[in-house]
This record gives C-alpha cells, sequence and structure tokens, in this order.
C-alpha cells in the first residue's frame, strides 16, 4: 500500500513516498446531503466515504518534509519541504478521473 510519485517542482526532481492513511478521516466521519422532496421537506442522505484513497508521507531526501494526498477521483493533495508549499489540484476537475494534466 505505497505509492511512489515523481513530481517536477523548483527546478528539480521531487520524488513523493506515500504510504495509504486509514487514519486520515475520522472513525464515523460521514458526509451528509440535504435534498427538499416534493413535499418541501428535507431528507437526509448519508453518502458513504471512500476510505482506501488517502496517503500520506514525506519528500525523499528532505528530511522534515510532509505530503499529504488523495487519489479519490483525481490526484489533489499537497507538500511541504521547509518554507515551501506546493498544492496539487487537476486542471478541471469535471476532468479529474480520465488522466488529464494537473497544476
Amino acid at each position: 500500500d505505497e505509492m511512489l510519485l515523481r513530481i517536477p517542482a523548483f527546478a528539480q526532481e521531487l520524488y513523493l513516498l506515500l504510504k495509504r492513511d486509514s487514519r486520515f478521516l475520522a472513525p464515523g466521519f460521514a458526509v451528509e446531503e440535504r435534498l427538499l422532496n416534493e413535499k418541501g421537506t428535507p431528507n437526509l442522505i448519508h453518502t458513504q466515504t471512500e476510505r482506501s484513497c488517502y496517503y500520506s508521507g514525506s519528500v525523499l531526501h528532505y528530511p522534515g518534509s510532509f505530503a499529504s494526498f488523495s487519489t479519490c477521483g483525481g490526484l489533489i493533495g499537497f507538500l511541504q519541504m521547509n518554507d515551501n508549499f506546493i498544492f496539487i489540484e487537476p486542471f478541471n476537475h469535471s476532468l479529474a478521473v480520465i488522466g488529464q494534466a494537473h497544476r
């Protein structure tokens, strides 16, 4: 359950060693959606939260670095190296699942 990512940044190649993080979401974490039905009363919908697509780790050869990513519907996350922060997300969230470019 490990992932190695190569990310070009700061005029170099950064390698992130990430491990699946089952502690990323608290036990009992849930997403709720409230919609009005035909009568105008709210219906509560619980959606199942995917827990196997969260990863945490570090940047290789950068002691004290930290990285946290989600692969749920595209790659999104951040990494920190000293005072440098990088946030990564798909260019177009609607196309995230089909392998589009990220920024």
